[in-house]
């Protein structure tokens, strides 16, 4: 034996991998130190997951009882005992406990042995680099001064708010507001002034989009946007009255900078249509835009409700 072969043992237990060798059955043959030390700080049961078990045998139970991430791993495994299946397989999967959260990766290897097919499994803790990706995606989809989601999030959420009232055939509706003569209060007050003013604005609407199909964007300077999926014409202008209503009692000084008001006020525009399959999502983001195009000649300080 040469001294690779007399290193394998040493490898094996110093691998901070949690690594397990299966069998064609599913059977786990062994697993190494680091395996079990993950195993005892999960709280699993050693018939669960140790040297015996048959792994895919536990992977079914816990399908049964709703995981689908245990569906997907069984399916990858068995994947890699097919002579035409792939070498490898990777699932980044969570693993919350009540007091922290955590996920890890889990990979499969096939290996051909003499004349046995086997597999080689492991876990590995990403709960930093999760984190850190969330970290970076919340940033790159939020609004640096307000706080709330920017234009880019908009794009998204409402592409697949629209995919999703097209398959329900539920109304979609778009709501879009301005900062009534913000020009002038910036340049009346400051541009710092003018920033807390949009901060306290967009504090306002963080409390009002709750349900998971709403949500509040900085749009674009002085103007912010309000999608609310599945929500019909008239629940969107009353929502829309609430907003303009509420912001002018935030009482925000606008002494000598407007012409509607001695307070910050907004003009808004509404828009709803029921998202059809030959219907651009653009169209509704248009009609929202006309509305308020429309409340801003109407004298500012109200709401319009496009009605094409």
């Amino acid at each position: 034996m040469n001294t690779a072969e007399r290193m394998l043992p040493a490898i094996w237990n110093a691998i901070s991998l949690h690594v397990a060798i299966l069998e064609e059955s599913g059977e786990i043959l062994d697993v190494n130190p680091a395996w079990e030390a993950y195993r005892n700080a999960k709280g699993g049961e050693p018939k669960h997951c140790s040297k015996g078990t048959n792994y895919l045998d536990v992977c079914d139970a816990s399908t049964l009882q709703g995981n689908n991430d245990a569906s997907i791993v069984a399916a990858g495994i068995r994947n890699l005992f097919n002579s035409e299946g792939a070498q490898e397989f990777t699932l980044e999967y969570p693993c919350h406990s009540p007091d922290e959260q955590s996920w890890y990766q889990f990979k499969g290897w096939r290996l051909d042995w003499e004349d046995g097919k086997y597999a080689i499994i492991s876990h590995k803790d990403v709960t930093q680099t999760v984190l850190q990706r969330q970290a970076l995606q919340s940033e790159a989809l939020t609004d640096n001064l307000t706080g709330i989601a920017n234009r880019r999030h908009f794009d998204r959420f409402f592409a697949q708010e629209w995919r999703r009232d097209m398959r329900r055939g539920t109304p979609l509706s778009l709501i879009m507001l301005d900062v009534d003569y913000f020009k002038q209060y910036n340049d009346h007050y400051g541009h710092i002034a003018g920033d807390n003013c949009l901060k306290r604005i967009a504090e306002f609407l963080k409390t009002i989009a709750q349900r998971p199909g709403d949500l509040v964007v900085r749009f674009g300077g002085e103007e912010f946007a309000v999608i609310m999926g599945a929500t019909p014409e008239k629940a969107a202008q009353r929502f829309a009255e609430f907003i303009r209503s509420n912001i002018e009692s935030l009482s925000i000084p606008n002494e000598n900078a407007s012409k509607t008001n001695n307070m910050i006020t907004v003009s808004v525009g509404v828009a709803t249509i029921v998202p059809k399959r030959d219907t651009r999502e653009l169209v509704l983001l248009e009609l929202a835009d006309e509305s308020l195009y429309q409340a801003k000649n109407n004298g500012r300080n109200t709401v319009v409700v496009n009605n094409s």
